[in-house]
Order: structure tokens, then C-alpha cells, then sequence
């Protein structure tokens, strides 16, 4: 059984040692890889054209699963996401359900000075 490259080369406090010892543990790598991409791609897509809820706030809760499950985040794609994030918490005007639940997941992303 291989470990995935995601796991390898990120840093180890990332990940949870657990997911070497999956039965699929060879398959995490391009499988979490494009399903990160693809929460990040949708997420960003629904912040541009404005569809914050029900649109980027979905999006947002897949990525809190992603997060859940321990799958690795680069350092890049995790600031990036604090910053959006931050800015999206900080907008005049936005309702204060959203505003709440882009704080939280920003404060999640960063949570630990180390992860980023």
C-alpha cells in the first residue's frame, strides 16, 4: 500500500495519520485534490456572481466537511480562502447569518498561526 502524495507533501499536521491505513489510502491523493478544487472553484463562482445564499454558503459547507475529514489544504488555497472569507464577514450590508458563518470558517482556517 502506497501513501498518497497529498499526504506526503503537506505538512504533517494536515492530515491525520488514519488515512494511510485506509484501504483506498492510494486513491486520496488526485480524488481529494480535485474535490477541493472543485468545492474552491464552485465557492468563488458563487461569490462572484453574488449567490450567497443559497449558492457560496453550500459550498462553504462542503469545504467544512472537507475540513472534517482531516484531507490535507495547502497553505496557498487556505489563505486565500481566510482572505475571501474575511472580506465576504467584513462587507457592508450582507445579512448576519452569512456574516456568521464566513467568520467561523475563516477563524477555522486560521486558526493555528502554523497551518498557514
Amino acid at each position: 500500500m502506497t501513501v498518497p502524495l497529498s499526504v506526503i507533501e503537506d505538512d504533517s499536521y494536515h492530515t491525520m495519520a488514519y488515512a494511510q491505513s485506509l484501504p483506498y489510502a492510494d486513491q486520496l491523493g488526485p480524488e481529494t485534490t480535485d474535490m477541493l478544487q472543485d468545492i474552491v472553484d464552485h465557492f468563488l463562482l458563487c461569490v462572484q456572481v453574488g449567490d450567497f445564499a443559497p449558492g457560496a454558503l453550500t459550498w462553504l459547507r462542503r469545504l467544512s466537511s472537507y475540513l472534517d475529514l482531516k484531507h490535507a489544504l495547502p497553505r496557498t488555497t487556505r489563505a486565500q480562502l481566510a482572505l475571501t472569507l474575511y472580506n465576504l464577514a467584513v462587507t457592508p450590508g450582507m445579512d448576519y447569518p452569512l456574516v456568521e458563518a464566513w467568520a467561523l470558517i475563516c477563524i477555522r482556517l486560521i486558526k493555528q498561526v502554523h497551518e498557514l
